[in-house]
């Protein structure tokens, strides 16, 4: 099997809507250009949509209201719990955490599997007047390659690479053993993949925060100079209190400190992972964020190749970002041209 036949095979081994689909497709809507707020609304109240999102209309700056139905496996003709759930789509409901009352404007029917022709005959017939859209597997396949590139990454560690901990704290002490090694100051390149923040109560679980003075405690001791670009969804999150103390912690411990915004960022593939850059080591420590704010999936990379690889990708976002200074007053800067 190639790459693509062995992604798609693992599309067909979700068994689990709840607990495998549902998490999937938390992530990746949020990577979905113009959506500007997920909301989970799947169980007893779910009024036939398993998630609502809203999504700016480019034409007249308008919010659309999206519900998507999300099942494993195929979906055929005589499917009654897809012709339910899409009736009950156009009941009003409550969005954006009870702020305001809306009607669905469109329905995105997602599968794992294939979906029968006669599915979307009886589904547009029945519902004429409805905006439905059918995402099977191989659509949804190339929405993640897309959006969310990250998701396709072995399970397996890449040649001369090594598994770290999961648990935050673990790997961040696996961090700071590296660092109080250093005979000389070693300049540290970060690329912080912090959209998820944005995703309601996870902000509360970011957990580096308190490991930050400790990591302080080694920039005074001249074991390590940090330079980071942290990555948000948009200028609307500087409009957050929360998610922008957390922000300006970083300059109290940082040389540089930069901000890209995703929909200034270019390629996904970029931008798919937090990744650390050890100048001195020539080493890469890389992780994802999951949807409930667990570092998933770290992996310290020791090849001279990958470092390359991920230096350059450093340097690619960095024209692109904003030099950031709150404490002096000047907030983001332009990128320089």
């Amino acid at each position: 099997m190639n790459k693509v036949e062995l992604q798609k095979a693992r599309l067909a081994e979700l068994q689990d809507e709840v607990k495998q689909l549902h998490p999937l497709l938390k992530m990746l809507l949020l990577r979905i250009p113009r959506v500007e707020h997920v909301e989970y609304t799947h169980g007893t109240k779910e009024m036939g949509a398993d998630f609502v999102f809203s999504r700016l209309d480019d034409a007249i700056h308008d919010a659309e209201y999206i519900g998507v139905i999300a099942k494993i496996g195929n979906i055929t003709q005589d499917h009654s719990g897809v012709e339910r759930q899409i009736k009950e789509c156009e009941i009003e409901r409550f969005f954006a955490n009870g702020k305001s009352k809306v009607f669905l404007t469109e329905i995105w029917i997602i599968a794992t599997g294939t979906v029968s022709d006669g599915a979307k005959v009886k589904a547009h017939s029945a519902y004429r007047t409805r905006k439905i859209h059918f995402i099977d597997g191989d659509r949804l396949h190339f929405l993640i390659s897309k959006h969310m590139p990250e998701y396709w990454r072995d399970v397996a560690p890449p040649v001369r690479a090594k598994k770290l901990p999961a648990d935050a704290k673990a790997y961040f002490d696996h961090f700071l053993n590296l660092v109080k090694k250093n005979i000389e100051c070693e300049p540290v390149k970060i690329f912080a993949r912090l959209t998820y923040l944005e995703v309601r109560g996870a902000i509360k679980k970011f957990p580096f925060p308190k490991f930050f003075p400790e990591l302080k405690k080694q920039v005074e001791n001249n074991k390590v100079q940090m330079h980071y670009i942290l990555f948000l969804r948009n200028r609307k999150s500087l409009a957050d209190r929360d998610i922008l103390r957390v922000i300006n912690t970083y300059p109290g411990f940082s040389e540089t400190v930069h901000i890209l915004f995703e929909d200034e960022a270019g390629t996904a593939e970029d931008t798919s992972e937090t990744f650390v850059l050890l100048t001195k080591h020539r080493w890469v420590l890389s992780h994802g964020w999951d949807y409930s704010g667990r570092i998933s999936m770290p992996v310290q990379r020791m090849s001279e190749k990958d470092y390359f690889h991920y230096s350059k990708r450093f340097t690619r976002l960095s024209r692109k970002s904003h030099s950031y200074h709150p404490t002096k007053g000047q907030g983001l800067r332009e990128p320089q041209t």
